[in-house]
């Protein structure tokens, strides 16, 4: 099930979970995870996931591409974020992985430009 944000979850705090968005306009979606992580002294002052036993409330981050990016950046196109699921999300991130090593010349190798129909080859 794919759906879009309302406007009270868009101006209220980030919400954790996967979306898909677009870079560009008729660009390929992209993957977009937004977590909490958490470096208290219950899980040994590492990284993990924030949980209810966490002893500090961490700041929301943000992995775009499968890379760091800033909530800010991320949450504040958050109108063009549409949640999926994590098997949704983790097919995107491979199908970019595998178009950047193997098809180069493909869309998704390279999200952050537009789409030229006269580039890319016929679907049929």
């Amino acid at each position: 099930m794919i759906s879009t944000l309302t406007n009270d979850e868009v101006n209220g705090p980030a919400l954790c979970g996967f979306y898909k968005t677009k870079m560009v306009r008729r660009g390929p979606f992209i993957p977009v995870r937004i977590f909490r992580l958490c470096a208290c002294s219950i899980g040994g002052f590492k990284e993990h996931e924030h949980t209810g036993l966490c002893d500090r409330h961490p700041l929301p981050t943000a992995q775009v591409n499968g890379k760091h990016a800033y909530i800010d950046e991320v949450w504040g196109k958050a109108t063009f974020l549409r949640k999926i699921s994590k098997a949704a999300y983790d097919y995107l991130l491979a199908d970019i992985i595998w178009c950047e090593k193997n098809a180069p010349k493909e869309p998704k190798a390279a999200p952050q430009k537009v789409v030229n129909l006269n580039e890319v080859k016929p679907l049929f």
